[in-house]
């Protein structure tokens, strides 16, 4: 999926640049989204009150904490994306499917 062309949120879930530092144990590189919204966005909140996610969090089911908002927009818009994306795909489906069984005779229904 790494550099896959076209539009949606897909692009920002998976990892495009590399960064020079990073603590042990966390995911290697960062998105463009992330790192955008980083520089556009460089206000912190006095706790770590804001919920994160990142890809290897998400395998690990852990949830990040940061007081970053430009690091909570950059990892929340891309999941937002993909749910909308799912729930569009559904509903499509499952509309296009009653439409379809009803133009169609009964022995040949979904």
């Amino acid at each position: 999926m790494v550099g896959t062309s076209g539009p949606g949120p897909r692009h920002s879930v998976w990892v495009f640049l590399r960064t020079k530092r990073k603590p042990k144990g966390a995911a290697i590189g960062t998105s463009i989204e992330s790192r955008v919204a980083r520089r556009q966005l460089e206000f912190k909140v006095e706790k770590d009150i804001l919920p994160t996610l990142t890809l290897g969090s998400v395998w690990r089911l852990k949830i990040l904490w940061t007081r970053n908002i430009g690091v909570f927009v950059g990892r929340t818009v891309p999941i937002i994306g993909e749910v909308i994306l799912a729930y569009d795909v559904s509903v499509i489906s499952y509309r296009s499917a009653i439409h379809y069984n009803q133009l169609v005779k009964p022995e040949d229904r979904l």
